[in-house]
């Protein structure tokens, strides 16, 4: 959704835009738009953009260049309307820090979605298509087993186990984290997780802590959350093994 070369503190813009299905007419005033969902897309500078928009408007931009996830675009959204807007979002590739980011847009809810963010006055654009998989019931059975694939900030391959208690533990090379999901609340294909990193290596450092969300679309899992200050982050994709 944004550029930002790998380790490089490069500023980019990404829009969201998402436009919403006409409503009643008269003289009342517009309901507001409501983008929530999984959108699936690409950007303007050729990565893969995976976003996550949760109930309360949060959201977790994915974006990937191949197989090799970056970071992600994380903020809370207001919506007028069809319109949406970010003053206060964040572009974090962990390792590399992160970079303040302002969003506008527009939404069809689901159906689909375009977007510009802004990063140090440079700019990008996305387009997303709305993933149903987002109406399904969460499932902690789906998620049970060994997931392989990459995370941000960290080279080479990244494997996650999830066992039958809905408890994880993960590793890259020396560094290695564990931790929890529940099913959210929302009723939607989202879980809840925390994680915690175990050794030095990592590149939160050992014993830090921090929440995030997961959810499924295809064979794929995709986990993006943020630390408390908002300058770390903790952002996985990958496939069952």
């Amino acid at each position: 959704m944004f550029e930002r070369q790998a380790r490089n503190a490069i500023c980019v813009a990404v829009t969201i835009i998402l436009a919403a299905c006409g409503g009643g007419g008269g003289v009342s005033a517009p309901s507001n738009a409501d983008p929530q969902g999984i959108w699936l897309g690409t950007s303007s500078t050729g990565l893969s953009v995976s976003t996550l928009v949760l109930e309360n408007k949060q959201y977790y931009a994915i974006y990937s260049s191949g197989n090799v996830v970056e970071g992600l675009v994380q903020g809370t959204l207001s919506v007028s309307g069809n319109s949406i807007s970010d003053s206060s979002g964040v572009d974090i590739a962990p390792g590399s820090g992160a970079i303040h980011a302002t969003l506008s847009g527009t939404v069809s809810a689901r159906q689909s979605l375009s977007a510009t963010v802004t990063e140090g006055g440079q700019t990008g654009t996305i387009n997303g298509n709305y993933d149903a998989a987002y109406d399904t019931a969460p499932s902690l059975a789906q998620g049970v087993g060994t997931w392989t694939g990459s995370a941000a900030g960290t080279a080479g391959t990244t494997t996650i186990t999830v066992a039958s208690d809905a408890t994880f533990t993960g590793a890259n090379g020396p560094c290695t984290f564990s931790g929890s999901v529940k099913p959210r609340a929302s009723g939607k294909n989202v879980l809840d997780g925390t994680v915690t990193f175990n050794d030095a290596s990592c590149t939160a450092g050992a014993g830090a802590t921090m929440g995030f969300e997961a959810f499924f679309s295809g064979n794929q899992l995709f986990a993006a959350g943020v630390n408390s200050a908002r300058s770390d982050a903790f952002v996985f994709v990958g496939s069952k093994s």
